[in-house]
């Protein structure tokens, strides 16, 4: 057998291939069977299924190969974890997001690169793997060179390792989106002050007026005062002022709550009481060539929303029913409670319709209805945002709105806020219920920089049983605190004040002492000031305010004290 085979070598497959076929003709040729023959023959056909099985393992160790390079120079990073979390593949792209060598962080727990904020996360996402939930995603961000990287982890069953179950997953870098997502809401929170802007603008006139009136009212009642000699009483007459405050009040807040610089939350209310608070603006909006149905449903749910995005949704749909109708007609304002198919149940909705008898729209103007910056005005009577914010504020409720039109036969739009179940936000203190407020001789040090207010909040406070100490800024703050040595229950002072900003001086003091605070303005930047205020857990008094809301908020701010700092600070 071995004189056939090549020297110090092996057969090709060619040459064992025309081997087999010739002994497979000699044997038929013969009427006997050779033995060696036989096992020469078995031999070549042996060494044929060598040298198919050696070209089978050098293609599967070329695609392993071009799977490693795939595998670690993909753009996307890939890890593979165990049962435990642990690691035991990564590819470049990972171990970068990961800032970690890909070698060297086989074998650690991939919890070790979560950012601690996000770890429960991740536990979260391996428990939902290892029960066997199939494609498991989750957001959370990795911790690399003391910054946080936020990624996407799409993760699904893998081979087994060693016996146990795997999970190869696919990590995303969500830098870039993220990014594109924060542009996107200063975009619209841009295009949304950029139509409250245009409300103002337009109502500009109407304000005036208002403002007008009631000054007017202000300044007759308190000449009758003066002269005191009169038919009318000088408590009459203070009353009437106090009436025309009231109104200068809620017209103020108005002009915040558009403009946007009133810090605003979501909080509980009733849609009634909104599209009450906006009677006066809605009706200089329509002026009198346009008649007004309004049909509020009673027992109507509460929604969970911020005041000011319902009223700018409200404004923004009576202008844009007003500028349908410019010849006069007809608005219908409603709101029912209404329940709507969602998923596999229903969901319960308050729903607010504005109906109008104008010109309708035609397919076109449908189709672009919500576009930002469409419009059919002529240059120079609209920017064309009213809508798209209506939309924008709407779905940011996780709300719908839906409409429907016809030229000719006029439009209607029906917005549906998610009910919700909750008390809404309390009533303001009667200005008979003052004395439970009343102090008992703690020391209050007051800090406002308009004199005659400063003065009138010392002497409500004085007359109700409290020490008052009076500072125009946060300089003569300073010098009183340190003065006084400190020993005082409660800092009331603005926000915003000349030199250091309120803010800023409870910073100063705070480091020197425990200290107990409230804060007042009637403007205030709400991108820094109010999450400033907010993150300390600082309480708040919008101006202006009544005398009992000043009583009681005064009264629940040195109860909320800490015992250990009313030791400091004997009264």
């Amino acid at each position: 057998m071995g004189e056939d085979l090549k020297p110090g070598g092996r057969p090709d497959k060619e040459e064992l291939v025309k081997r087999i076929e010739a002994l497979k003709a000699s044997m038929r040729s013969r009427d006997w069977v050779d033995a060696s023959e036989d096992l020469r023959l078995h031999q070549l056909e042996l060494e044929m299924q060598n040298l198919d099985l050696m070209e089978a393992q050098r293609q599967l160790e070329e695609a392993r190969d071009r799977y490693a390079e795939l595998f670690d120079f993909a753009p996307l990073g890939y890890i593979v974890f165990d049962s435990h979390g642990v690691l035991t593949e990564a590819n470049l792209a990972a171990a970068a997001l990961m800032g970690a060598d890909a070698t060297r962080s086989i074998g650690k727990p991939f919890l070790t690169f979560v950012d601690s904020l996000d770890r429960r996360i991740f536990l979260s996402h391996l428990r939902q793997c290892v029960r066997g939930d199939g494609k498991v995603t989750t957001e959370l961000s990795l911790r690399v060179n003391g910054g946080a990287v936020p990624v996407q982890l799409l993760s699904m069953p893998a081979e087994n390792h060693g016996g146990q179950p795997s999970f190869r997953t696919a990590v995303t870098d969500l830098t870039e989106r993220k990014k594109s997502e924060l542009e996107k809401e200063k975009i619209q929170a841009n295009l949304l002050l950029s139509r409250k802007m245009e409300t103002i603008g337009r109502l500009s006139g109407a304000i005036a007026h208002d403002f007008n009136n009631i000054m007017t009212e202000v300044n007759s009642y308190s000449g009758l005062a003066l002269r005191s000699g009169g038919q009318i009483t000088v408590e009459k007459c203070l009353e009437q002022i106090r009436d025309a405050s009231d109104r200068a009040k809620i017209l103020t807040r108005q002009l915040l709550i558009f403009s946007r610089v009133n810090p605003e939350e979501p909080v509980v209310l009733d849609i009634n009481e909104v599209l009450k608070d906006t009677d006066r603006m809605l009706s200089r909006i329509f002026g009198e060539n346009i008649s007004v149905d309004e049909c509020r449903s009673s027992g109507l749910w509460q929604v969970l929303a911020d005041r000011g995005n319902i009223a700018q949704v409200v404004l923004n749909l009576a202008m844009n029913a007003k500028d349908a109708m410019l010849e006069g007609g007809r608005i219908a304002i409603h709101t029912e409670n209404v329940t709507l198919p969602e998923g596999p149940g229903q969901r319960r909705f308050v729903c607010v319709s504005f109906k109008d008898s104008g010109a309708g729209m035609n397919d076109h103007v449908k189709e672009h209805l919500f576009e930002p910056f469409f419009t059919t005005k002529e240059t120079g009577k609209g920017i064309g945002l009213g809508l798209s914010v209506v939309n924008s504020i709407i779905k940011n409720c996780d709300g719908r709105i839906e409409f429907s039109s016809r030229v000719g036969e006029g439009t209607e739009f029906r917005v549906y806020f998610p009910a919700c179940d909750g008390k809404s936000a309390g009533a303001p203190v009667s200005r008979e219920n003052e004395k439970p407020y009343a102090g008992n001789g703690e020391r209050v040090l007051v800090v406002e920089d308009e004199k005659w207010l400063r003065k009138g909040v010392a002497l409500v406070l004085q007359a109700n049983g409290y020490q008052v100490f009076e500072a125009a800024d946060a300089k003569e703050a300073v010098e009183l605190f340190e003065k006084e040595g400190g020993r005082f229950d409660l800092l009331f002072t603005d926000v915003v004040l000349k030199g250091k900003s309120g803010i800023q001086l409870v910073e100063e003091l705070s480091s020197r002492d425990c200290l107990n605070v409230l804060f007042t303005s009637g403007y205030m930047d709400a991108e820094s000031q109010w999450p400033a205020i907010r993150e300390k857990g600082y309480r708040f008094l919008q101006k202006p305010y009544e005398i009992p809301d000043l009583l009681k908020i005064v009264r629940e701010s040195l109860i909320e004290n800490d015992p250990d700092c009313r030791e400091l600070h004997p009264s």
